[in-house]
């Protein structure tokens, strides 16, 4: 095998490796940058809200590598146990993760079907009270001064439930032909929505996460133990799709050869 085709497969050898790294830009900060995890009982309103310490950034950067992965066990947070007693149980609980980055007009978000009917007015409209609320209704201190999460009921005052920033409910945030959320032991899709520079109406097309290997999911999943873990996942490729790639790189090395004998 020459120097080149070598040093070829080293580099996707060392991508693949660094991708189950999850190398990501820790910080502590609550802000409308950083990823937040809800997850909710349909029936009383109860939410669990988890500051996930990712910022919006380190999504972008890493959330689509081959085998990039990020794991939270929430059954040793007193305030996830908090939801599951006041909800009875696991059975009327749903999720979705979500961030926002005010500078770029572009946000992140967990969606159980792919996004549709969105425009620069929809996007908006989601999107600013997400901000709001994550920034100035209070739950920030909140979550900073009980470890990073927080369970809140219809009648706290930092609820976004009851604190007009939201409609009816959490399972529909963008438009009635969608949901964010999915319930639990079921995964979702991640997608980036950027809003557009043109008409107010202009269509805005979501980019799903890991597309180039399947999809990127989120998924709240209860262990045989009773764990509840939520965990993020991009697959790596299929056996045929590496196949290709090494077809694709003896290509190339068979025309580097040939060039440097002639």
């Amino acid at each position: 095998m020459s120097f080149k085709l070598k040093a070829a497969v080293a580099a996707v050898g060392l991508a693949l490796i660094s991708g189950h790294a999850a190398a990501a830009n820790w910080q502590t900060p609550v802000g409308g940058g950083e990823l937040f995890a809800i997850v909710f009982d349909k029936v009383t309103n109860d939410a669990y809200v988890k500051d996930l310490n990712l910022t919006f950034s380190d999504m972008v950067s890493n959330g689509q590598t081959a085998g990039y992965s990020l794991n939270f066990n929430l059954s040793g947070d007193s305030n996830f146990a908090s939801l599951v007693s006041a909800a009875g149980g696991t059975s009327n609980l749903a999720y979705y993760v979500a961030a926002g980055n005010t500078t770029t007009n572009s946000y992140l978000l967990t969606d159980s079907s792919t996004p549709t009917g969105l425009n620069n007015t929809v996007v908006g409209g989601f999107a600013s009270p997400l901000q709001t609320w994550m920034n100035n209704s209070g739950i920030g201190a909140v979550i900073n001064s009980s470890g990073g999460s927080t369970f809140t009921t219809p009648s706290t005052s930092y609820d976004p439930l009851n604190a007009g920033q939201f409609t009816t409910n959490w399972d529909n945030k963008l438009s009635g032909n969608q949901s964010m959320a999915a319930s639990i032991n079921t995964a979702t899709s991640f997608y980036q929505v950027t809003k557009g520079t043109g008409s107010p109406l202009g269509a805005v097309t979501p980019v799903k996460y890991g597309s180039s290997f399947g999809a990127a999911s989120w998924d709240l999943t209860t262990g045989a133990t009773g764990d509840v873990s939520l965990t993020y996942s991009v697959p790596v490729p299929e056996p045929g799709t590496w196949a290709l790639m090494a077809a694709g790189l003896l290509f190339v090395a068979g025309i580097a050869r040939r060039r440097t004998s002639v």
